[in-house]
């Protein structure tokens, strides 16, 4: 049997819903678990799927770094918590309120951009 390559997790199941899924790429700081004096800085990539309802109305979506290397795949998953949002072009990913639920509390997603089609 085939180990699922990571993306392969986050396909759609075919059902009632719309699916939308965006990779976006960015530049910076990253964390490679090693002690240094000076930054490292390399290229990540995070996945934004969001499911809807025919009229465009976001009932759940979900943002993960890829270059994550922890499994399973829950420390940096963030989750949709805001309500009554429509998805649209130039959607402002902060209206979506991504947070993650840990154990010492709730972390809120603070990255930027917005949602192109």
């Amino acid at each position: 049997t085939k180990t699922p390559e990571r993306e392969d997790y986050f396909e759609p199941i075919p059902g009632k819903y719309h699916y939308y899924k965006f990779i976006s790429t960015s530049t910076g700081e990253v964390y490679t678990g090693e002690p240094t004096d000076e930054p490292e800085y390399g290229v990540g990539q995070e996945i934004l799927i969001i499911k809807t309802d025919a009229n465009q109305h976001i009932l759940d979506a979900y943002s993960y770094p890829l270059g994550m290397a922890e499994l399973p795949l829950s420390h940096s998953l963030f989750k949709y918590s805001a309500k009554n949002v429509i998805l649209r072009d130039n959607l402002d990913i902060g209206e979506l309120k991504l947070i993650v639920r840990l154990p010492i509390g709730d972390m809120k997603c603070d990255w930027g951009g917005k949602i192109k089609f």
